[in-house]
């Protein structure tokens, strides 16, 4: 039954049926339905391929420029601002940035500020300062014990635990360990506060928390002068002097600093200099360039 119905279908679809048949199947129920359908059927337009295919085309290729461009757009952008955000991050750690300089144990360090000063750090000390302004604000912040020159280009300021030192053209010793601060003037004059007290030193005075003011022989010497003498000065501040006369770093262990030296040493002769203060006081030393090691 379902065959017979299947090939009346198609014939009728196929316009194959004789006149009678197709008035017949056409007034049936299924003849009606299928009918409406095929009517329904014909309305439907269906473009042609060809043009189809060119709308597609140029759809696709539209939504590709959307998508590119702005890709683009977003790379620039991000490549801009991370070199604005490298330039930035360059120029704060140049200037924003603090420098810091530290020594371990047995070990002096020299060291060239920006404005031409010149500290020595004695071992197990540290210094920092800030990059930015330098030449209006000089601070130096220490921990442990340096030897300064300072040039004469305005206020010249270190601070430690104890108190601090402003300057405007000298050479000074400051010795920062816990509580116990020193303060020696050997060239020109500073402002020293300690623990809250002010002194104005000159040169050859100091100043202590455990003994307040006091004087000591400074063993700087006049530019025209040959040598530079010493009388009962301890080997830290001969040591200092020879690193600063000949830009000299030292390495030692067990090496007493407190030491006294009375004596000489030549401007013009760093072998001859380093004899003539380490020998008598029982030590030998190895050059390795600017490095000396004493034994």
């Amino acid at each position: 039954m379902e065959d017979n119905s299947n090939k009346l279908y198609s014939k009728w679809l196929d316009n194959d049926l004789p006149p009678d048949k197709k008035k017949e199947f056409e007034t049936s129920s299924d003849g009606k339905i299928l009918k409406k359908i095929v009517e329904e059927v014909d309305t439907w337009k269906v473009e042609p391929l060809q043009h189809n295919y060119a709308d597609l085309k140029n759809k696709l290729d539209s939504q590709k420029k959307t998508q590119i461009i702005p890709l683009y757009r977003r790379l620039a952008i991000a490549a801009s601002l991370f070199i604005i955000m490298s330039l930035g991050f360059a120029v704060y750690k140049i200037n924003f940035e603090s420098t810091e300089y530290a020594t371990n144990d047995g070990i002096t360090k020299n060291i060239n500020l920006p404005d031409g000063s010149t500290i020595v750090l004695f071992p197990n000390s540290s210094i920092k300062y800030k990059n930015y302004n330098w030449e209006k604000d000089r601070t130096i912040n220490l921990q442990g014990n340096a030897y300064f020159v300072v040039s004469k280009k305005g206020k010249f300021e270190v601070q430690f635990d104890n108190g601090n030192v402003s300057v405007l053209g000298t050479q000074f010793l400051i010795e920062n360990k816990g509580k116990s601060s020193t303060v020696r003037c050997y060239e020109g004059r500073v402002a020293c506060t300690l623990n809250n007290t002010s002194f104005e030193l000159t040169q050859g005075e100091g100043m202590s928390t455990k003994a307040s003011k006091f004087e000591f022989d400074s063993h700087v010497s006049n530019s025209g002068d040959e040598y530079i003498n010493f009388k009962e000065s301890r080997l830290r501040e001969v040591l200092t002097s020879l690193a600063l006369t000949y830009d000299l770093e030292f390495e030692y262990n067990d090496v007493d600093l407190n030491k006294l030296y009375t004596g000489r040493f030549p401007k013009s002769d760093k072998i001859k200099a380093l004899e003539q203060v380490l020998i008598p006081l029982g030590y030998s030393f190895v050059i390795n360039e600017n490095r000396i090691s004493i034994k």
